[in-house]
């Protein structure tokens, strides 16, 4: 029926995490959680972007390497209600991680091996950014 083909078409839509967008989202939870203690010490202690035009090898694979970690901190701390959106980030960054691990930790090189590098750009990471701003918002910082 077509309300069926409605319902796959929006279900196929995102790739990763959550559908639901920040906006139609109220979290409650504990701002003394270890989860809102870790995304207040990330404030401390950035990791610097590994994304950065003109690093060399080593300093992406370094900056990559930490931002990874923090990220799985941030999984394994996560409320219930981030689990997903998590999980999704930690999954795209060990993905990256395996394909510039292949390609000498250049981003070129990957882009020219034709590897499928869809989880850098993925819309959907939008809207996890949105969402965990609004936990952050909502839970950690009230």
């Amino acid at each position: 029926s077509a309300g069926d083909d409605d319902t796959a078409a929006t279900t196929t839509t995102t790739s990763v995490g959550s559908t639901t967008t920040a906006a139609d989202t109220r979290f409650t939870g504990d701002p003394g959680s270890p989860f809102c203690a870790l995304v207040e010490s990330a404030d401390a202690s950035p990791v610097l972007d590994p994304f950065e035009p003109g690093l060399d090898a080593r300093e992406v694979e370094l900056r990559l390497r930490l931002l990874r970690l923090r990220f799985g901190d941030f999984a394994d701390a996560s409320p219930p209600e981030l689990e997903d959106d998590l999980d999704a980030v930690v999954d795209s960054l060990d993905q990256l991680d395996l394909l510039l691990d292949a390609n000498g930790y250049d981003f070129a090189a990957v882009v020219e091996s034709g590897a499928d590098v869809s989880m850098i750009d993925d819309p959907a990471f939008a809207t996890i950014g949105a969402r965990l701003l609004a936990y952050r918002q909502q839970v950690c910082d009230a």
